[in-house]
């Protein structure tokens, strides 16, 4: 192997490593990894639209509590009725981030803005944690 196909090969092994982490859902099965941060985000999501706040930021990580406290987290709703609404699952994407294996899960809410219906995207990255699926970023388009 030539000095110049070597970073090649690490990059293959870090994305072989990062595929067979999130195929294990560092761990376990590759559905349950997927059904538990989906479970996640749709919990951080059921506490936002009910206006439990202080909840859905304690569900946070570190990294969620320190871009975001409470007030902002209640601001952010307010600019985004759709946070306000139901939230119907569109997808969930396996991505690394920063090295580490994380999930982002795609939802869908409608909500009504000067009597307009508006859909919006709501994006929520997740990542295992020793106390499960924390949420990582939390945003609207």
């Amino acid at each position: 192997m030539s000095s110049h196909d070597r970073p090649r090969a690490g990059r293959f092994l870090a994305s072989f490593a990062l595929v067979a982490l999130m195929g294990a859902g560092c761990g376990r099965s590759g559905t349950q990894a997927v059904d538990e941060s989906r479970a996640a985000a749709e919990r951080f999501l059921g506490e936002v639209r009910e206006g439990r706040f202080q909840p859905a930021w304690d569900g946070g990580s570190t990294e969620f509590k320190s871009l975001m406290g409470v007030e902002t987290l209640r601001d952010l709703v307010k600019a985004h009725p759709a946070l306000k609404s139901p939230a119907e699952f569109a997808e969930s994407r396996a991505i690394e981030r920063d090295g580490l294996a994380q999930s982002e899960c795609v939802f869908r809410a409608t909500a009504k803005v000067r009597g307009k219906p508006v859909t919006a995207t709501i994006k929520v990255l997740v990542a295992p944690d020793a106390d499960g699926w924390k949420v990582e970023r939390l945003s609207v388009e």
